[in-house]
């Protein structure tokens, strides 16, 4: 029985044919020892069993998208159901992720010490290396464009206490405060996936909020290994140049379109052997100067984009 006493959180994990791993999460979540929470399955539009698979799951809501919406519009439409349904807190959670039983719990308690709190996360550790940690804070900086990963919990909570509206978290497994989704909105649908939760931590602290690292609570995530799909790739370089069009004077967009551009030819000399990867780092390039969001769709870049980094 939920304790009333304790504010209303609203778990969601977004699944898109994986039930496998969403399945495994959601038994995770289901040990948490925080009093008063429900977890939202969402299937994004899943073309395999996903959908008939979890809808045998118990203790579930089960929401379903008609296609795949991206992890920010998937997650948004959750999110919406949420603050509909009077939650005070939204835990934004990967399917591919499991928690320690007492995360939820440290999470909350932190941010109901800290009201100037927006957003939250645990410290994420590596599935595959329990012990090593994959984040634990990152620092962004718009006179340079720059995002700097912490490498450990100390530098971490150095730059926590000494730049507190300078901080971005990433989203698997994030914690909304109401206020904050009422105050800067959801995450960008525009992004599709990938850098919506960098883009909205820069929104976060541009509407005075914190965004917080809670180092004694703990998450443990799938990191994929080796080469990645087209799409990755393709998402990189254009939802880059999205989200600091967003954030930077008109001065400095033009310097990061060059350094965009620039990494944007080296990843396509890296990938010389692999022309769908070239190809995708072209398109992404070119989507990104034309800011045409949404999902990726495989198909060749225009020819100028194709001539300027030298893919055939």
């Amino acid at each position: 029985m939920a304790q009333t006493n304790l504010p209303a959180v609203n778990v969601i994990v977004l699944n898109w044919n994986n039930c496998e791993d969403t399945i495994s999460c959601v038994q995770s979540l289901q040990e948490q020892d925080y009093g008063n929470f429900s977890i939202v399955v969402i299937d994004n539009g899943s073309a395999d069993d996903s959908y008939a698979r979890l809808s045998q799951v118990a203790g579930i809501r089960l929401l379903r998208n008609a296609t795949n919406l991206g992890y920010a519009g998937g997650n948004n439409a959750a999110m919406r159901a949420a603050l509909d349904a009077g939650a005070d807190y939204v835990w934004v959670f990967n399917n591919d992720a499991t928690a320690a039983p007492d995360c939820l719990s440290k999470l909350v308690a932190a941010a109901e010490a800290n009201p100037d709190a927006g957003l939250l996360s645990p410290v994420i550790y590596h599935k595959e290396s329990p012990e090593k940690i994959q984040h634990c804070a990152t620092r962004f900086d718009q006179r340079t464009c720059l995002f700097e990963e912490a490498p450990d919990i100390p530098t971490a909570q150095a730059w926590q206490a000494g730049s507190p509206l300078n901080m971005a978290l990433w989203g698997t497994a994030l914690l909304f405060r109401r206020k904050t989704i009422e105050t800067v909105g959801y995450f960008d649908d525009d992004f599709f996936a990938y850098f919506e939760d960098s883009d909205y931590s820069m929104r976060s602290c541009a509407a005075g909020f914190q965004n917080v690292t809670v180092f004694d609570a703990a998450i443990w995530h799938h990191w994929p290994q080796g080469v990645r799909r087209p799409y990755y790739y393709y998402f990189v370089l254009r939802n880059d140049l999205l989200m600091w069009r967003k954030h930077l004077s008109p001065w400095m967009r033009l310097k990061h379109r060059w350094w965009n551009f620039d990494r944007a030819k080296r990843l396509a000399n890296t990938f010389r052997d692999s022309p769908e990867i070239a190809n995708a780092c072209a398109l992404g390039l070119w989507d990104g100067w034309t800011r045409k969001g949404g999902a990726y769709a495989a198909k060749p870049a225009p020819w100028l984009a194709r001539r300027l980094l030298g893919v055939a």
